[in-house]
């Protein structure tokens, strides 16, 4: 998952053009991603005028980069016969150099607090499942009324005892 505080921006360029996403002296591009209507051109993220990534067909999956970055982000797109489409994500710091603004709350999408109950819930049915085992194998014993003691018949000498 992405710190709180990163910042999601898009923009769509038709024909030929180029954008400055935003010109910072230090930032971590964590993922970017797009499309094109067509495959005339093709679309370039350059950070400094170094290529980050391209696309040179119809769909650019969104890729996870967590690459750092000093200066202008820029989306240039060639050929003036379809429209490009990008979504950048990106944090205003070095990610390598400093301490995330949040420590994380979810680990490859799942909270902590799913975690405990999903194992707690686990451990739980396995014992129920442990003992359905154990008593299809061995065997329920049957329990055996308890007795009672009600008196003794003084006639006969017999205790009374009821079950």
């Amino acid at each position: 998952m992405y710190p709180k505080d990163a910042i999601t921006i898009s923009h769509e360029i038709t024909g030929i053009g180029n954008y400055t996403f935003y010109n910072l002296p230090a930032s971590t591009i964590l993922g970017v991603g797009g499309t094109q209507s067509g495959t005339q051109s093709e679309s370039t993220i350059l950070c400094a005028g170094v290529p980050l990534t391209r696309n040179y067909a119809q769909n650019l999956p969104f890729q996870l980069l967590n690459k750092t970055c000093s200066g202008a982000v820029v989306f240039d797109k060639t050929g003036a016969g379809d429209t490009a489409f990008i979504t950048l994500t990106y944090v205003p710091y070095f990610t390598a150099s400093t301490t995330a603004s949040t420590t994380p709350y979810f680990v490859n999408g799942i909270s902590y607090g799913d975690l405990l109950t999903s194992t707690l819930l686990f451990f739980i049915l396995s014992g129920f499942f442990i003992k359905f085992l154990l008593d299809r194998l061995v065997g329920v014993k049957e329990k055996r009324p308890f007795r009672r003691f009600l008196g003794n018949n003084s006639m006969d000498g017999k205790e009374i005892i009821e079950f």
